[in-house]
């Protein structure tokens, strides 16, 4: 189970085609990157945390603070769907390390009032997932048509998202994008991630990009 904020992330449910005639689903830019870690025919299942509500009746123990109630109920929901795994994935929404910290502990506190079953992942890109994106020179060299001027420590970068103008890694994803041809959107970043390497996006997202990369290690 993969659970995320957006289409960007984790894709569109039930998406019809028009050319095929039948529902699609579309991913994001998280089940590329799994698959390089897991398999090519690993099956998801996408939750969107705003499906993520109160489980029913009386709660044993208050949930968390913060994300931690999503990341119990997002674990909840993968063990009772007997999903071998389930991976979190929230944004930093800044470059502090403590703040990236902060947010990581919130949601291992969720996963940790689950016992047992299902393997649960922390995925949180400091500062943002566009951050990730921006990381491999050689990844954007395959789908653009101009060179892209990719930020050196992508993790670290930072500003006013509402500003075009600014480094907040949203803003600089889509002037990139604008610069090279390339579209906005969620398959641009799933493209990217198809063709990114990962020891690019750790070597320039070190922190954010390493923990993630060590909690997947728990799958075997």
């Amino acid at each position: 189970m993969i659970c995320g904020e957006g289409p960007h992330d984790v894709g569109r449910i039930d998406q019809w085609s028009v050319r095929k005639e039948a529902q699609q689903t579309q991913e994001g830019w998280l089940q590329p990157l799994l698959r390089k870690y897991v398999a090519d025919d690993i099956e998801f299942e996408i939750v969107p945390r705003a499906r993520l509500v109160k489980l029913p009746g009386p709660q044993k123990a208050p949930l968390p603070s913060g994300h931690g109630a999503k990341a119990f109920l997002a674990k909840f929901r993968a063990k009772s769907s007997q999903c071998d795994a389930v991976v979190f994935m929230v944004d930093a929404d800044g470059p502090d390390n403590g703040e990236w910290g902060k947010k990581v502990a919130e949601v291992k506190s969720g996963f940790d009032l689950v016992d047992g079953g299902t393997v649960a992942i922390a995925c949180v890109p400091k500062s943002a997932s566009e951050s990730w994106l921006l990381a491999d020179p050689k990844a954007w060299a395959t789908l653009a048509a101009n060179d892209a001027a990719l930020p050196a420590k992508p993790e670290e970068i930072w500003g006013n998202r509402r500003d075009p103008t600014s480094n907040h890694p949203h803003a600089l994803f889509a002037r990139l994008c604008g610069a090279t041809e390339l579209d906005d959107s969620t398959e641009t970043r799933r493209a990217i991630m198809e063709a990114a390497s990962t020891a690019a996006i750790k070597d320039r997202c070190p922190v954010s990009f390493g923990a993630f990369e060590a909690d997947l290690a728990l799958l075997g």
